[in-house]
This record gives structure tokens, sequence and C-alpha cells, in this order.
């Protein structure tokens, strides 16, 4: 079968060098990220919604008119971000007349969430809960999240990097990289919340967020989604992220940056809701834990002692957002854990089973393969996407 995609084309060439493989998995990575940004993140029928929603933030400190600015474009252009399923697939065969019906309940007040559903995941060998929408609410759910983003991304701090655009983990590394070139030793201190997402204050949420947002009825479907009780951003929502990251910048990052940076810490890397500290001096490590975890105590959060790490990476390595680190010749070095590894091997060998279409299957694994280039990086790693180059090229022979 003629492979369509040159690019993959050329990852099945086993006369490929070294150097020819690493340029063109830079390359592709470099183009599948901007197609992402592009097409997945702001599709054309969103972008005059979120143009508009932009001078209306900027123009005021408060807006009382958003709900009016959705019509079936902006609807649509959230059902085009969701995932593809079996439900969006049912949902698409009627799509004009259901989203037409959305679009009605919401102008009128009238739509009420479904009843959610769980499902456990395994995380580090312990169980997860994370919950589950019905299509029609994640369309509501990506809406609500894409206003929450306009109104409060230009509050958000530059040391923060997660669930920004252009803020991957990869950058998360970058950034720790080049703020450990100008300390004099390599003392990181890594911090991290007990069950963070688990207890969130949704009623200083939903305060910041009234000061921000004052449209009535997107502030009844902010209740209705998270009513008052709820102590949880209920992971797996699209809402769940942004109002994490709202929480975090009232908690952390607004507090660090008027109080107490250059007091204590050199500099800060947070990423969701880990935290990583440059510091001078180790001594200094024990003041700083305690005026974190004072700070937390405040909003109802603990400090999670089990994560807790303090290292010279010069001579011992240290655990970030997943990944063995440590700091050689004035570089940060990352290595993948086995585990992931494993991980990675696995979701390509499940891909050659369940997969009917050659074709398919072989993009389905590039792409595999190109997301945790772009996860990951290339420093360090080029064996190991040699390596899952070399078993996709041995599984594509045996199709």
């Amino acid at each position: 079968m003629a492979v369509k995609n040159k690019s993959i084309k050329l990852f099945l060439n086993d006369s490929i060098n070294e150097g020819e493989f690493l340029h063109s998995l830079k390359t592709t990575a470099s183009v599948e990220m901007n197609n992402h940004k592009n097409k997945r993140r702001y599709p054309e029928l969103l972008k005059p919604f979120i143009e508009e929603l932009k001078k209306r933030f900027n123009r005021n400190t408060s807006v009382h008119n958003v709900m009016p600015l959705v019509d079936e474009d902006v609807l649509l252009a959230c059902f085009k971000l969701l995932k593809d399923n079996y439900s969006k697939k049912a949902y698409k065969i009627h799509l004009e007349s259901n989203l037409s019906y959305l679009l009605d309940r919401l102008k009128n007040q009238r739509y009420e969430f479904k009843p959610l559903r769980t499902k456990f995941i395994n995380k580090k060998n312990k169980p997860r809960k994370v919950y589950i929408e019905e299509i029609e609410d994640k369309v509501v759910s990506k809406l609500m999240s894409i206003i929450l983003e306009v109104a409060f991304l230009p509050n958000f701090k530059d040391f923060v990097y997660s669930y920004i655009p252009g803020r991957s983990c990869k950058c998360a590394f970058k950034a720790i990289d080049s703020n450990l070139k100008t300390q004099q030793e390599p003392y990181l201190l890594q911090l991290d919340i007990y069950k963070c997402f688990d207890n969130i204050d949704m009623k200083t949420v939903k305060r910041l967020i009234k000061k921000r947002i004052k449209d009535l009825s997107f502030l009844k479907l902010l209740n209705k989604r998270f009513p008052i009780r709820r102590k949880s951003t209920l992971q797996g929502l699209a809402t769940g992220a942004m109002i994490s990251n709202i929480f975090l910048n009232k908690v952390f990052d607004s507090w660090y940056s008027e109080t107490t940076s250059g007091k204590i810490q050199t500099w800060v890397i947070r990423y969701s809701d880990n935290f990583i500290f440059g510091i001078e001096k180790p001594e200094l490590s024990e003041a700083l834990i305690a005026e974190f975890s004072s700070r937390l105590e405040q909003y109802g959060l603990k400090l999670n002692t089990s994560k807790t790490q303090f290292r010279d990476l010069s001579k011992e390595s240290m655990k970030i957002f997943g990944l063995r680190s440590s700091y050689i010749d004035s570089s940060l070095e990352l290595q993948i854990p086995d585990n992931k590894i494993v991980d990675i091997n696995e979701k390509l060998l499940k891909l050659s089973r369940t997969s009917k279409d050659k074709e398919k299957w072989l993009d389905d694994s590039y792409r595999l393969l190109i997301n945790h280039f772009n996860y990951y990086g290339i420093q360090n790693h080029l064996s190991f996407f040699l390596d899952l180059c070399n078993l996709v090229k041995a599984l594509y022979s045996k199709y």
C-alpha cells in the first residue's frame, strides 16, 4: 500500500540517518504543533467571537454581556474542538437542529446539565476519579472555558505554564534550564498541593469570576455546573483547568509576585499544582516551605509532604513533571522514565491490534510519536525516538 504522507514515508525509509531523522522529526513536530494551535484551539468560526470578547474585557474591568455574543457558529466551533467519539458522531447526524435547540435553551436560560458519569483511571497505581459529561454538556463546558480563558488570561503570571496557550510542559523545562543558569548552585525545591483539584474553594472562585463577568446567564450556568457545596473542579471537565488556574492565581501566583518574590527564593515555575523554586542557599528552603504551607492553609489546602523535594541537581537527580532531571555541564538533562517508555510501546502495539485500516494505523502511530516529541523534546532522547520509529517499521512490515 502506498503511503500518502511524505513525512511518514521518510520515517519508513531504512536508509535514513540520524541527522535526517532528527530534522524530519523537528520539522514535522513544528508543523503539527502549529496546525494543532490554529485548527484545534481557535477555529475560524470562533475568531470573531474571541476578538469581540477581548475588546470588551480590555475596555472594562467587568463585562455584563457575554452570552448574547454566542451564536450557532460559536457552538459549532466548540463542537468541532471536542475529541471524536461515538457520541460526537451521533450528535452530528442532526447537528444543525441540535445546535439550534441548544442555542435557544442557552439564550432563554433554560439549559440544564445532565448527571455526570464517573470513571476511575490508574494514576501511579492509584485509582483517580474523573468525570465524563454528555456530548451537549461538553459543548457548553468548552464554551464556558473559552470565555473564562479570554477573561482571565491577561491576569496569569509569566511563571505559570499549565493550561495556557503557548506554554507547554516543554516550555516549562526550558524556563527551568534558563533560570538555573542564573544561579551559582543548581538548588531546586519542589512543592506540591495535596489533592488540590478535590479541595478548590468554589466560593472564592465564583467571587473572582463575578468581578470579571457579570453576565447573569453565564453565572447561572456556572452555578448549575458547580454548586456552592462542591469543592472540586471535577477533573475531566473542560472548565476544570481554567477554574484551577483562576484559583491558584489567587492563592499563590499573585501573592508570590506581590509579597514573596526576591525575599527567600530567586524564581519559581508553576505547572498545574506543582511548584519548582530556585533557591540560592539550602538553609532557606525550610522558611519557604513554612510560608508556602501557611498560605495554603488560608484557603483550606495542604502541602503534599510526600512530594516535597530539595535537591542539588549537580549531585543528585530529581523527578520534575514526570521526568528524571539532573544538571550536568550547566544544562538541564532530562530522562524519560522506564514506565513511560513501556506505556508508549504498549500504545503502539494496541493500535496495531485494534486498527483495521493500515493507512490510518500508520497515521495514528506517527501522530503518537510526534505528540510525545512535542511533550518531551529531543534533548537526550534521540535513541528513544529512533527505537519507537523502528518499532513502527517492524509492525508496519507485519501488518
